[in-house]
């Protein structure tokens, strides 16, 4: 049988204690809502000039646990800093990270302050950045500001595997005459060592 409740009665003031069960009489937690079928869980409507909009939350026949919309799928979790689903697509707000591995060994992040994407290792926001994306597409590898299109930073050697075109005139800083290899089918333009 349905059970309506309204404001300003005097068994909405009531205090209970205990679990409640909405179709189940064994609730299994405080609040326990049994499904009578597929895609029928729990559904939150909006107030005043969202009282169209709908909310809810259930399981389908696949397993699947659903939380769905019919805002053009837009969903956010934690707030207006958080994460959300927007428009077909998952956005990230400022300073914050998707990870992945059980320690959040490695992770995808934003930072709001450089407008920058980082590659990282762990989930602290510009913290052991392995690459970086900048708002001018450039791309660091090894450095949080690239000044180019590529720019590669580190202490060890530079592996290229297959053959490297190089078009234009290519500046090497603090070459010497051994630090520049090149072997097989490597195309050099203008090639100038600085500091040779």
């Amino acid at each position: 049988s349905a059970l309506t409740v309204t404001g300003g009665s005097q068994f909405a003031a009531a205090s209970f204690s205990g679990s409640v069960g909405i179709g189940t009489t064994a609730p299994g937690a405080k609040l326990d809502i049994a499904q009578s079928a597929d895609d029928s869980g729990l559904r939150i409507s909006g107030y005043d000039d969202r009282n169209g909009d709908i909310a809810t939350l259930d399981w389908d026949s696949a397993g699947t646990f659903l939380i769905d919309t019919n805002q053009q799928g837009r969903l956010q979790i934690g707030g207006a800093s958080q994460i959300g689903w927007l428009s077909g697509g998952l956005f990230a707000l400022d300073d914050k990270y998707i990870a992945f591995g059980t320690d959040k060994d490695y992770s995808i992040a934003y930072q709001g302050s450089s407008d920058k994407l980082f590659i990282q290792d762990g989930s602290t926001v510009g913290t052991n950045v392995r690459v970086t994306i900048d708002s001018s597409g450039n791309v660091g590898i090894g450095t949080t500001s690239p000044g180019s299109l590529l720019s590669v930073n580190s202490s060890g050697n530079v592996y290229f595997g297959g053959a490297l075109t190089v078009s234009g005139n290519s500046l090497f800083n603090n070459a010497t005459t051994t630090g520049l290899t090149v072997n097989g089918g490597t195309l050099l333009g203008s090639l100038v060592a600085s500091n040779a």
